[in-house]
């Protein structure tokens, strides 16, 4: 697994967070609230729906890991303990 800023869920998520905040603070001198509005719910949204794709991905690579069968030890003979 990648690290998560090596991702293109991150660049994305970034580069949504980065436009809703521009667009939440009014730095485009709308004067629209409803733009401030949607601005500010695109930067959380696109927060929290890369932390929750994080955490799936991670619980996934974790489930996978825990459900492996144990290596076992090689068999020996009985006798010498030789193969």
């Amino acid at each position: 697994m990648k690290p998560g800023y090596k991702t293109t869920e991150f660049v994305l998520a970034l580069l949504v967070a980065a436009l809703g905040g521009v667009a939440g603070c009014d730095a485009l001198k709308t004067h629209s609230v409803a733009a401030q509005i949607v601005g500010f719910a695109a930067a959380t949204l696109s927060s929290m729906f890369y932390a929750w794709t994080r955490m799936n991905l991670k619980t996934t690579e974790v489930k996978a890991l825990a459900f492996q069968p144990a290596a076992l030890p090689p068999a020996t003979d009985a006798k010498d303990g030789a193969l």
